[in-house]
């Protein structure tokens, strides 16, 4: 089973676009993703596992 969370942050990344952190609980691991919301195309930052955040 899934163990996702996903909030949209308030702001806008590159070209304007829309970020969202997504974290995985089953994994352990986070991400944000900066979504264009005119053409859909998407990009992912490096997936951090954050059990190991300093």
């Amino acid at each position: 089973m899934l163990n996702l969370v996903v909030v949209k942050i308030e702001g806008s990344g590159p070209r304007n676009s829309e970020l969202f952190l997504v974290v995985d609980g089953t994994l352990k691991t986070a991400s944000v993703i900066a979504v264009d919301p005119k053409s859909g195309r998407f990009m992912v930052t490096e997936v951090q596992d954050y059990t190991k955040a300093g």
